[in-house]
């Protein structure tokens, strides 16, 4: 820290390397770390954070698309980029604080133009970055799962493949390597990363802090993903709007708890060991770079570790116990029940719909993906769901 002046850090992603975490635990600790710290979590430039299910939880990603406009060219994008950091300067001159933090994971992939104007807006304070990265077919892979759980279609990325941890560069580029701290994410936890980061901002957390107990947020496995869609065709056969952020975070979160009592749960992998091993090839010299400028050696052999990709076993597809299936079935049945709708109640025809829908999906076990779309299909057309397909 430079003597004298008040410094700031950027918690700058990336995406899934444990942020959303990170920022509960800063809000739910603000008061705590102004107090015991000296560091201020300015509200300038924060936002609710959505889906996560922790009430109060905010992230600064305002600023993350304030810069997405600059560099998209929008009218007065550059003003009103100027004027949030203006104002994001204000509050933490003002608080007297030695240091603050905010977290912008939408900065991931941030461009040296835009790293320039935050520097230039920002240089009264000592300015600091802290960014994670984790191997990139796992980043990828953690990516593909978060749009799989929340929408019918994959979120695969397809070749050709870029690093997307380009942003680091430019901060670095921009600001100096040394004002750059680079973490590796890894095992065993994300809590380990979330006090790891905590501890690059230079915050002791041996002494603990609220919220350590982090809202539990993993990737579905292949069975959540199945029960997250048929139930989603199933609301929108009955009349419910599933796309709504309401409806659909509802639904997410009742499927989290419902697949932790599936026996034999199967991992979900929505990208092959060929395409992983393709993802990583085409980066590797971006980030043997990274890895040289900014890591130990410990760090760099988790990051580019390729014998992990090759060691990997494609998952089976899962088997369900009967009764843990039906009785699943019987609660997602009485959750969409529970919610209000305009037109006709739901009737009994209707629930057996979603009961036979799980039980053909069960037997088509054998080939994932074939059997969710077999299963759209079917529930979109209930002539076709006839007894001898059970």
């Amino acid at each position: 820290m430079v003597e004298g002046r008040q410094q700031l850090i950027i918690h700058s992603g990336a995406f899934k390397t444990a942020t959303s975490a990170v920022q509960i635990m800063l809000m739910n600790n603000a008061e705590l770390l102004l107090r015991e710290h000296g560091v201020l979590v300015p509200h300038t430039l924060s936002r609710p954070l959505v889906g996560v299910g922790t009430t109060g939880a905010r992230s600064h990603n305002l600023l993350g698309h304030l810069v997405k406009d600059f560099r998209a060219s929008k009218d007065d994008a550059r003003d009103r980029l100027v004027s949030g950091l203006a104002n994001l300067a204000d509050e933490i001159r003002d608080s007297g604080a030695p240091t603050a933090v905010i977290s912008a994971e939408m900065l991931t992939g941030i461009d040296e133009k835009s790293a320039i104007v935050i520097r230039d807006c920002l240089r009264p304070f000592d300015l600091r970055i802290v960014y994670s990265v984790r191997r990139v077919d796992e980043y990828f892979e953690s990516l593909a799962r978060q749009q799989f759980k929340l929408k019918s279609a994959s979120g695969k990325i397809m070749p050709p493949y870029t690093s997307p941890f380009g942003g680091l560069i430019s901060w670095a580029n921009v600001l100096g390597d040394d004002a750059v701290s680079v973490l590796v994410y890894g095992f065993p936890s994300r809590v380990t990363a979330v006090r790891d980061i905590f501890r690059a901002m230079g915050i002791d957390v041996s002494a603990g802090l609220a919220g350590e107990n982090l809202v539990r947020n993993p990737s579905f496995h292949a069975d959540g993903v199945l029960l997250r869609r048929v139930l989603t065709r199933y609301t929108e056969r009955v009349g419910l709007d599933a796309s709504t952020r309401t409806l659909r975070e509802d639904i997410v979160r009742r499927v989290y708890r419902l697949e932790a009592r599936l026996d034999n749960l199967k991992p979900l992998q929505v990208y092959s060991k060929d395409e992983r091993l393709a993802i990583f090839d085409a980066t590797f010299a971006t980030h043997e770079e990274i890895a040289r400028r900014f890591l130990s050696p410990e760090q760099a052999a988790v990051f580019l570790e390729r014998e992990a990709i090759e060691a990997l076993v494609d998952s089976e597809p899962p088997h369900w116990n009967d009764g843990e299936v039906m009785q699943i079935v019987d609660e997602l049945c009485k959750f969409v029940l529970e919610h209000p709708r305009d037109n006709a109640p739901i009737s009994e025809p209707e629930l057996e719909q979603l009961r036979k829908g799980f039980r053909i999906a069960r037997k088509r076990n054998a080939q994932f993906r074939d059997r969710i779309k077999d299963l759209e299909a079917r529930l979109g057309d209930a002539g076709e769901l006839q007894e001898g397909n059970d």
